[in-house]
């Protein structure tokens, strides 16, 4: 198996690293990788992954239920840390064999992967940009515009038909090897336990956007063959554009007829035809702010004081639309405004009044808009160092919610909430602390950052009913990675007789013993955040 030598193991854990501090994972990692900060860490971390290669067979997958904008539960997954650094690896070993033959300009999402060999890499925001930009100048040229989506798309996604789509695409063997790899020993193993078996990639990682992406291929090659029409899709937002409405509807039909080859299909209520000079109708397709956002956006990223005061108003305009739920692109505009707020307050620009009056409206939508929390919790973050009288506020106001049955309802809301608790907390926060021990936790993953909480900042009961957790419950390697970090406090040989005993023989006890200090989780800087980080995240 030569071809497990050209893996890069490091990159791999890099990239997964970055996607989790970014929030770029639905299902964050308690610690957010803190505790792979030294060098040696990592270092054992992937030596132990590298070790176990040749046989390796994955663990059963992370889920959470994620809440979407209609209150709709979407299941998530993601791999546990190892299978999702080998997952990256393998991925992107087989995205770099076959990135040349995916067309430019068809997958714009897929061109985010081919920019990890370009030189003149651009932000992932400005392929979308790129995305939508088509769409307007095509809708000068064209007469009628079709959009859809493909329903469930992650969940339809056939490791069959996949294999089989992968092995078209290049014939050597190490690269046939590292697609059974794949196929094998990581998305069946995964598929197991679903209702549906060898269906579905794990939805978060950003191997999955990978491997869906190319998934597509054969659809993308089919439909550039119709030269009536021009088609292009961002991941599985899709754009087809033609003369006449006859030629749009034959080519809907091809359409949906190779999606059905590879077992998936449409997304009936969102697929709709439009007459690009029908301009009012055009509004839910084409954002009618966006040369604002650009506006503000070019002045964003010049970084020049002068040129960023003059576009402060029409920054907090459009954050009024984004208040308002009737407004078709509202999340988009409160994406956008959060993150460059955020850089306003790192540019010394904002008002802490303002800031403070932001918070209060963020923590009334926490209700009817969770699926929001994530982007909320980031700017609650970065508000916190600010102005830290705003920490307090922040963290009552946490608290209350989550202690409050009739809000907290999502779990996967209460896990944000949670990770922005341990962050915001620091010694002498007692009173948050007998709250916080009373708060029963709807996942595992959140009962991981309450015990680090709880280890972290807790009193002597608090490390026992730890200890006892690990005693008495058969965990999984994220948890016990977790626990073990929770007791850092402890005496050096109390602890580690508690991880002979009770860790196993796993690399977690090794991992955790080479740690020699606490590392309780990643805090947000809003100082060490870069500014062109912070204005990549805006449309999703």
């Amino acid at each position: 198996m030569s071809w497990i030598k050209e893996l890069d193991i490091g990159n791999a854990l890099n990239e997964v690293i970055k996607n989790q501090r970014t929030g770029d994972d639905f299902i964050i990692d308690p610690l957010r990788f803190e505790d792979f900060k030294k060098p040696e860490i990592k270092k054992l971390f992937v030596e132990d992954i590298s070790t176990e290669l040749a046989t390796y067979n994955a663990q059963k997958l992370l889920f959470i239920d994620y809440p979407k904008s209609n209150f709709i539960l979407r299941p998530c997954a993601r791999p546990l840390l190892k299978d999702l650094v080998v997952y990256q690896s393998v991925v992107k070993y087989i995205g770099f064999k076959v990135y040349r033959k995916i067309p430019k300009d068809i997958s714009y999402s897929f061109n985010k992967f081919k920019d990890k060999f370009s030189k003149d890499q651009k932000r992932h925001i400005d392929h979308w940009l790129a995305f939508e930009e088509r769409t307007i100048q095509l809708c000068k040229s064209y007469n009628y515009l079709l959009t859809s989506d493909i329903a469930s798309f992650f969940e339809h996604i056939c490791h069959d038909v996949l294999k089989e789509r992968l092995l078209l695409l290049n014939t050597s063997d190490s690269y046939s090897n590292a697609v059974n790899f794949l196929i094998n020993n990581l998305l069946c193993k995964w598929s197991q336990t679903d209702n549906i078996k060898n269906f579905s990639l794990p939805q978060g990682p950003d191997a999955s956007r990978i491997l869906a992406d190319i998934y597509l291929y054969p659809v993308d090659k089919k439909m550039r063959e119709n030269r009536k029409i021009i088609y292009f899709r961002y991941m599985d937002d899709i754009r087809l554009f033609a003369k006449n409405k006859h030629d749009l509807k034959l080519a809907l039909i091809d359409l949906v007829k190779e999606l059905r080859e590879l077992k998936l299909n449409l997304n009936a209520k969102k697929t709709k035809i439009y007459e690009t000079q029908d301009k009012e109708s055009l509004k839910k397709v084409i954002d009618p702010k966006k040369s604002s956002l650009n506006l503000i956006d070019n002045a964003f990223k010049s970084k020049k004081e002068g040129g960023i005061r003059l576009v402060y108003d029409s920054l907090f305009e459009i954050y009024d639309l984004a208040k308002d739920d009737s407004i078709a692109f509202n999340e988009r505009y409160m994406n956008f405004c959060i993150s460059h707020v955020i850089d306003l307050m790192k540019f010394q620009m904002v008002e802490k009044a303002v800031v403070k009056n932001i918070c209060i409206d963020f923590f009334n939508m926490l209700e009817n808009r969770p699926h929001m929390t994530s982007k909320f919790c980031w700017f609650f973050q970065a508000a916190a160092q600010y102005d830290t009288n705003n920490k307090n506020f922040i963290l009552k106001k946490i608290v209350e919610f989550l202690r409050d049955k009739k809000k907290n309802l999502y779990e996967w809301q209460e896990l944000i909430l949670f990770d922005t608790i341990r962050q915001l907390l620091k010694k002498g926060d007692i009173k948050f602390v007998r709250q916080i021990r009373k708060i029963k936790t709807k996942h595992y993953l959140t009962e991981c950052q309450k015990r680090l909480i709880l280890g972290r900042e807790g009193d002597t009961d608090d490390i026992e009913q730890i200890i006892n957790y690990i005693k008495t419950l058969s965990l999984n390697d994220e948890q016990k990675r977790n626990s073990a970090v929770a007791i850092q406090g402890l005496h050096k040989s109390h602890k580690e007789k508690i991880y002979d005993e009770h860790i196993d023989k796993s690399y977690i006890k090794k991992f955790v013993k080479s740690l020699k200090g606490n590392y309780f989780g990643f805090i947000y800087n809003l100082q060490k955040d870069r500014v062109d980080e912070t204005v990549d995240a805006y449309p999703f």
